[in-house]
This record gives C-alpha cells, sequence and structure tokens, in this order.
C-alpha cells in the first residue's frame, strides 16, 4: 500500500520504510500510522553501516547544516528536530533540542518511544514483530519486554545456493560438432533398442542435437575426471527419460575417445605439440645467438659514445665559456632595460594618478546629479500622490451626494406610490357606498352630488394619511 499525501487512513497502525531519502518525506510518510489516535508502529529499515557515510556521533563536524545524506545518518544515531529547524540536533545540550524537550513536557506530550530514546524496546518490538497481530498489537506496544516470544513461529532462512561449477571443452569446434553428432547417432540406436521402432515419439524427443551439444560443452566436467560425473550428465540433458539413458551416453562418450578418428586426434595433436617445441627450441637457439651478436655490438657501441662523449664535452667547456661572455653582454643589457622600465613605470604610475583624480571628479559630478535628479524624481511623486488624493477626496464627495440624491429620489417615489394607493381605496370605498346607496333607495340618485361628495371623502383620506406619514429622506 502507498500512502502519499492526505491519505489519513485510520486503520493503518503500521508502516514499514526501505531505502534513504529526505527525512521530512520520510517522516511524512511513517506518519500515516496511528491516525485514530490509537500507537502507531514504525519501521525505518536503512543499512546499519554505510560505507563512506558517518556512523558514530563522532563523525559529525562543522555547522548545522546538513545534507540529506547527513541528514539521513543523524536520523539514524539521534532523535529527529529536522522539521521544525531544519538540521538534526546532534547533542544533548543544543538549545533547540532542550527547548523541544521542554514543550513536549509542558504540552503534556508522551514519552519518546523510538530507537535512539528506547534502544531495548525497540529491539524487543523487532523481535515480536513476526506474532504482532491487530488483537495484540497494544499489549505489545505496551509492553515490549515483557512480552513473551511465540516459539512456535520459525523464521525461514533461504539456503544459499553452492557456487555453479563453469563448465568448458578442451576440445576444437569441429570435433566437437563430430562427438555431437556421434551422441545423436549412438542415441537413436539406444532408443531403438529400448522402445523399437514407435511412430508415437521420435529419438530428438529426448535427445536431440541441442542436448548433445550441451553435453560436449561440458565435457571436461563430465568425462575427463574420475570416476565419470554421470549427475552433471543428467542435469545437462534435462533428466533421465529412458532407463540407462544417462550410462548409455556416457559409455558413447567413451567409445568414440577410444575410436580411431579420436586416436588420430590425439596423434595430431601430439605432433603439434613436438612441432611448437621444435620451433621453440628453434627460436629459443636463434634469440640467443641475436643476443650474443647485439651484446657485440652494444660493446663496440659503448666505445663508440665513450669516444663521442669525450668529444662532446670538450665542445660543451668551449660552448660554456661562449655562453659566460654572452651572459655577462645579457646582464649589461639586462641592467641597462630595467633602469629604462623604472622610468616607464614611474611615468605610467603618475599618469594613472591623474587619470584617478579626473575619474574620482566626473564620479562625484555624477553623484551629485545622481542625487539632484532622485530629488527631483521624489518632489514629483510627493505632488502626483497628493494629485490623486485630492481626487480620489473629490469622488468620494461626488459619490457621496449621489447617494444622497438617489435616496431622496426613492423617498418622493414611495410618497407617490402611496398616494396612488390611497385615491384607489378612496375610489373603491366610495363606489361600494354609490352601489349601497343604490340598491338601497328606488329613487334615483344624484350622481354628481355622490361624485362631489367622492372627491371630499378622497381629500379628507389623503389628508388623514398625510398627516400620517413623514415625507424626507429614509434612512
Amino acid at each position: 500500500m502507498a500512502l502519499g499525501l492526505g491519505q489519513n487512513l485510520k486503520r493503518v497502525r503500521l508502516v514499514i520504510h526501505m531505502g534513504r531519502g529526505d527525512p521530512s518525506c520520510i517522516i511524512q510518510m511513517i506518519g500515516r500510522c496511528g491516525c485514530d489516535g490509537n500507537t502507531g508502529l514504525a519501521f525505518i529499515l536503512m543499512e546499519p553501516n554505510r560505507k563512506n557515510g558517518k556512523n558514530t556521533l563522532a563523525d559529525f563536524q562543522g555547522p548545522p547544516s546538513q545534507d540529506p545524506d547527513t541528514n539521513m545518518d543523524a536520523l539514524a544515531i539521534t532523535p529527529r528536530l529536522h522539521s521544525s529547524i531544519g538540521y538534526i540536533p546532534l547533542l544533548q545540550e543544543d538549545p533547540n533540542y532542550i527547548a523541544s524537550n521542554k514543550r513536549q513536557k509542558a504540552k503534556g506530550f508522551p514519552a519518546c518511544l523510538c530507537s535512539n530514546c528506547a534502544p531495548e524496546e525497540a529491539e524487543a518490538l523487532v523481535t515480536l514483530a513476526p506474532q504482532m497481530t491487530v488483537d495484540n498489537m497494544d499489549d505489545i506496544l505496551a509492553s515490549p519486554l515483557t512480552t513473551p516470544k511465540d516459539t512456535s513461529i520459525v523464521t525461514m532462512i533461504r539456503k544459499r545456493k553452492g557456487k555453479k561449477t563453469k563448465l568448458s571443452c578442451s576440445l576444437p569446434p569441429d570435433v566437437a560438432e563430430i562427438l555431437a553428432n556421434h551422441l545423436v547417432k549412438d542415441f537413436e540406436a539406444f532408443f531403438a533398442k529400448t522402445l523399437g521402432t514407435a511412430d508415437e515419439f521420435l529419438p530428438s524427443d529426448f535427445f536431440s542435437i541441442t542436448e548433445a551439444k550441451a553435453v560436449v560443452a561440458a565435457l571436461d566436467q563430465i568425462h575427463m575426471v574420475t570416476p565419470h560425473n554421470l549427475k552433471l550428465l543428467e542435469s545437462v540433458i534435462g533428466g533421465t527419460w529412458l532407463p540407462g539413458q544417462v550410462e548409455a551416453i556416457n559409455q558413447s562418450i567413451s567409445d568414440w575417445m577410444e575410436s580411431n578418428y579420436f586416436s588420430g586426434f590425439l596423434l595430431s595433436c601430439m605432433e603439434h605439440k613436438e612441432f611448437i617445441e621444435s620451433e621453440a627450441l628453434r627460436l629459443r637457439t636463434a634469440m640467443e645467438d641475436a643476443a650474443y651478436k647485439c651484446k657485440l655490438i652494444t660493446q663496440a657501441n659503448a666505445r663508440a659514445k665513450q669516444d663521442l662523449a669525450d668529444m662532446e664535452r670538450k665542445e660543451k667547456a668551449e660552448q660554456k665559456a661562449a655562453e659566460a661572455e654572452k651572459e655577462g653582454a645579457r646582464l649589461h643589457v639586462a641592467e641597462m632595460k630595467k633602469k629604462q622600465a623604472y622610468k616607464t613605470a614611474a611615468a605610467k604610475a603618475l599618469a594613472r594618478e591623474e587619470a584617478a583624480h579626473l575619474r574620482k571628479a566626473k564620479e562625484e559630478e555624477a553623484a551629485v546629479a545622481k542625487l539632484e535628479e532622485r530629488e527631483s524624481r521624489a518632489r514629483g511623486e510627493v505632488e502626483e500622490r497628493a494629485a490623486k488624493e485630492k481626487t480620489k477626496v473629490e469622488d468620494k464627495a461626488r459619490r457621496t451626494e449621489d447617494k444622497e440624491q438617489a435616496k431622496r429620489k426613492a423617498s418622493i417615489n414611495r410618497d407617490n406610490r402611496k398616494l396612488r394607493k390611497l385615491k384607489r381605496t378612496a375610489s373603491l370605498r366610495d363606489t361600494a357606498a354609490i352601489l349601497a346607496l343604490h340598491n338601497s333607495t328606488p329613487q334615483s340618485v344624484d350622481v354628481s352630488s355622490v361624485s362631489v361628495n367622492l372627491e371630499s371623502s378622497i381629500n379628507l383620506l389623503l389628508l388623514n394619511d398625510l398627516s400620517n406619514t413623514s415625507i424626507g429622506p429614509c434612512n
């Protein structure tokens, strides 16, 4: 199961991490266990002693800053504070380590149970890990030193395979090919003798040219030893298919080695060996003669070299005297050049000093001009900010005035809506009164008087409503 960022699975109680990496990433991954509030267990599998690494406290020197490999080495021998302070404290006197311990005690943190703080408990947990289950995990984590080990659980140890023997064949390729064909033909005869002329299978189904070449390729380990290695022969051909198959193949090899062809091959090998030895003797004699002649030539060359060396020494003595005279003249010229160079250097130094004064004056002028330009730009920025501030204030006042005007307009609209509503109410009321009067009185009704009364009634209602309504901006 791969546990990445954000995968808080409450059922995870144990995390095993293999290999090296950034400590912050490793702590993030092993921190996925125990998300349900119960105690979690994490195993970080690394090499106990890293080659060319830092495996003891004395190996750590220098500033607190650490690279990833140093962080992992420090994590293996010390408690961890890398995530919060950027490095792993290596000493108990480290201020960050002391502050972290005080904070954990003040916050009521449980005691640290890592392999560095509790090595005996950690060793016991590793021993009890094979018998740990979901049911007994809390009991084992609570008391690993007192929990008995289940002796019925046996750790399986893989057996190491022995060193594989390298197979070889001392025969030349063409002779090995002949032997392979001979083995195939002899096996065909053995197959016919054992099974007869069966149509269901062919001899090549049990021993083909491929198996024959494999046997020949291991001939030195199979047949050139005493006794013959029949077990290796059986392994090379892929097992015994027919009764007496391995013995028949071994006998076929023996018969072939006793044949005239192999005897002739051995004879030719012996003749070739004798030829090689005779040629070696001839070459050795020729080399000795050449060495003697070379010695004579060397002695003659040595005498000639001695004479030549004497002549060279005489010439060198004469040449040395001439060089001494030339050296005196050279020293005189060098002294004159030195004086001239001193004068030239003094003139150049004076010119450089004048150029430096001139360059310094130009730099001062440029600095003054730059300062004036900066002050001018600063004044412009101040004026621009003041203008922007003034514009902002004016915009704010205009927006405030627009809001007030909108409020007044909204209030007037509300009053108009109320007047229209009152008129409709009064009209409906008077209409109802007229209809009621008309229905109750058989005489004709004066409509003009009723309309006058209706108008006066509407005006009266409007006055009463307006007296109860305040006209003004609505807060």
